[in-house]
């Protein structure tokens, strides 16, 4: 019998043995152990881990993930590579068992958690040459919707850049920074005016608010304060970028950049990255990255006229709740 289970007690170390099959056998019992201990100490939440087991033996494994407002990142399944033994033993005396049908009772199941969980969209991001993957997703109602390129710009070796960039751009933009108690109302208000005529996956406006949008930002990761900024025209808002630390890889992620509808193409983008280039120099950072839709094409020319190059694709493939 072929069936997926929430990966608990001593499931839970097969699961993540074969969701790391393509670690190195000697990483592998360290990422295990260290993910088991992550879990246990509330910094890693494995409750959407499940198992496929056949026969009682596990030979696969997939990862739902929940984040707030009703937002789920799931990691494609897992077909175990000792699942060949298992299913040619289970043949001898039944039909028989294909990945596919791994895949698909793992993907089943998580489909059933997501709406007990009420979520309002999965989200998964595969790299181009996932083809299995991409094809149990579709099979289960998940749907291509775009491809995301990741853009880098490094500011090793890059100094004279920065001061070409000095004269860039016009100075009669100002901004104002974010402060919860004082302006969060402010910055909702224009990321919600960003969204309008957004190139950027519009297909996911509405999922939720944008003050939801700021707490998702906001959890992402440490906070670079003096980039979450409001751009402003004279008495007008016309765009803001939230700018994240991942201190460990030394750089800086541009989790959101949105010019307001009316503003666009009057150079407020370029103003608003120029700035967090120019900063990521004198903060001695070594790179900034940020991720454009492949079909927003006037930020992908922008983000390369400023010297970001590009260093990763991925294909986003998402499945919408009924309710949405």
């Amino acid at each position: 019998m072929l069936r997926a289970v929430p990966a608990t007690g001593s499931r839970q170390g097969a699961a993540l043995n074969i969701l790391y099959e393509g670690v190195l056998p000697e990483d592998r019992a360290v990422r295990v152990a260290e993910s088991i201990r992550e879990a246990e100490e509330g910094e890693l939440d494995l409750r959407g881990l499940l198992l496929a087991e056949l026969q009682e033996k596990p030979v696969g494994a997939l990862l739902l993930r929940m984040q707030p407002h009703g937002v789920a990142f799931l990691w494609p399944p897992v077909v175990s590579a000792k699942s060949a033994e298992v299913i040619s033993w289970h043949t001898k005396s039944q039909p028989a068992i294909t990945n596919e049908a791994i895949e698909d009772v793992l993907l089943q199941a998580a489909v059933l958690r997501l709406g007990e969980l009420k979520a309002r969209i999965a989200q998964s991001l595969l790299v181009l040459n996932q083809t299995r993957e991409q094809l149990a997703l579709s099979r289960n109602g998940f749907r291509r919707l775009t491809d995301l390129i990741f853009f880098e710009y490094s500011t090793v070796g890059n100094q004279s850049r920065k001061y070409r960039l000095a004269n860039d751009v016009g100075t009669r933009l100002t901004h104002i920074i974010h402060r919860q108690s004082r302006n969060r109302l402010r910055f909702a208000e224009v990321v919600e005016q960003t969204y309008r005529g957004s190139l950027d996956c519009p297909e996911l406006n509405g999922i939720r608010t944008a003050s939801q949008a700021l707490n998702v930002y906001a959890e992402s990761g440490p906070v670079v304060r003096d980039l979450w900024r409001v751009y402003c025209d004279e008495h007008r808002d016309v765009g803001v970028i939230l700018v994240v630390d991942r201190p460990e890889q030394r750089t800086w992620e541009v989790i959101y950049l949105g010019v307001v509808e009316s503003a666009r193409r009057c150079g407020v983008a370029r103003k608003m990255l120029t700035d967090v280039i120019k900063a990521a120099h004198d903060a001695h950072v070594d790179r900034v990255v940020i991720v454009a839709d492949v079909r927003n094409r006037p930020a992908v020319l922008l983000y390369q006229s400023l010297g970001f190059a590009p260093f990763d694709e991925r294909v986003a493939y998402v499945k919408f709740s009924e309710r949405c």
